[in-house]
């Protein structure tokens, strides 16, 4: 028979977990969406940079189905079962390793693009020592978790939580910090695509930091109640969607309300355009144009002449980047 409990307990314990599951689904959904978005604009992307994206997205699917099982099981299976609800179950390996994963698998990504930008492996050496040292601590932690069992006595993972989620929002703060300062000393003001990835950069990186931040503070203050786990089970979903915000950042919609025209097309056109028959006139051509030097791109795009003008039969199949 399930122990009895009070009610103000089972909210404290059911709670958190039960929005964090909640924003888990919601931020897959968009996940989701940036993917097939990515799909559609960039069928000639980087080998890299499609299997990077692929298999982050594999990663989120799988933590996804875990999280769901779990849930299904504490909030339906076991409904009103403290014990089961309190139980790690399967979130050790759903929260901090596949959290410490996808986040380090971003941040080396940051960390290649950064010792290009700068022409320098020291700053990439160190982005990468700080992303494994988090990525090392978040497996430990899951482990410990997966012994430990239960949320309550997760304190005794205390030194792995700690240098995990600390390690991920110090990396974090490093990349935007290094990205902003390389990109901002180049020539911005005739190049609206770089200012724009600066601020999504700066964005991005804020938005992961704060979460671990919080997730930390949650974890070492708030002992008794599992008020962290809201934050820790969106934690992978953030970088996740941060990854694919800067890859579809390249993308422009045409005919949109874009300030700036970017050097992708998301292809919304041409699908209509094909699915009624028709064919694209001499009218439809949109010029897309761009002033990003080979050294700027952080995408990896090779370009060797600073002004280029795609029409849009030319990119109707993507560009190489």
């Amino acid at each position: 028979m399930p122990p009895v409990v009070e009610h103000n307990n089972i909210a404290a314990y059911a709670g958190p977990l039960l929005l964090g599951f909640f924003f888990n689904w919601a931020l897959f959904g968009a996940l989701s969406v940036q993917v097939y978005l990515y799909y559609l604009s960039f069928p000639s992307d980087r080998t890299v940079n499609k299997a990077l994206v692929y298999i982050v997205y594999i990663i989120e699917f799988a933590q996804t189905i875990l999280v769901t099982h779990d849930g299904f099981r504490a909030y339906a299976a076991h409904y009103g079962d403290f014990q089961v609800l309190e139980s790690a179950q399967l979130e050790w390996i759903a929260v901090p390793v596949m959290s410490g994963v996808v986040s380090c698998a971003v941040q080396m990504f940051y960390a290649y693009r950064a010792s290009v930008l700068a022409n320098s492996k020291l700053l990439a050496l160190s982005i990468a020592f700080v992303s494994l040292l988090q990525a090392t601590a978040a497996v430990i932690q899951g482990a410990q978790a997966h012994v430990i069992g239960n949320f309550r006595d997760l304190q005794r993972a205390f030194v792995s939580c700690t240098i995990w989620l600390a390690g991920s929002a110090a990396c974090d703060v490093l990349i935007a910090a290094s990205m902003t300062y390389l990109l901002l000393r180049k020539d911005t003001k005739s190049q609206p695509f770089v200012s724009h990835l600066v601020q999504l950069v700066i964005e991005t990186g804020i938005l992961t930091a704060v979460a671990a931040i919080v997730a930390l503070v949650l974890f070492l203050a708030v002992k008794q109640h599992s008020y962290y786990g809201c934050v820790a089970l969106v934690l992978s979903k953030l970088y996740s969607n941060s990854l694919l915000v800067i890859f579809n950042s390249r993308i422009s919609i045409v005919g949109g309300r874009s300030a700036h025209s970017l050097r992708a097309s998301a292809q919304l056109r041409h699908a209509h355009a094909k699915s009624d028959g028709s064919e694209c006139d001499a009218t439809s051509e949109i010029m897309l144009t761009t002033r990003i030097p080979a050294a700027v791109d952080p995408m990896g795009t090779h370009v060797e002449i600073e002004d280029i003008a795609y029409t849009e039969a030319q990119v109707r199949g993507g560009y190489e980047v």
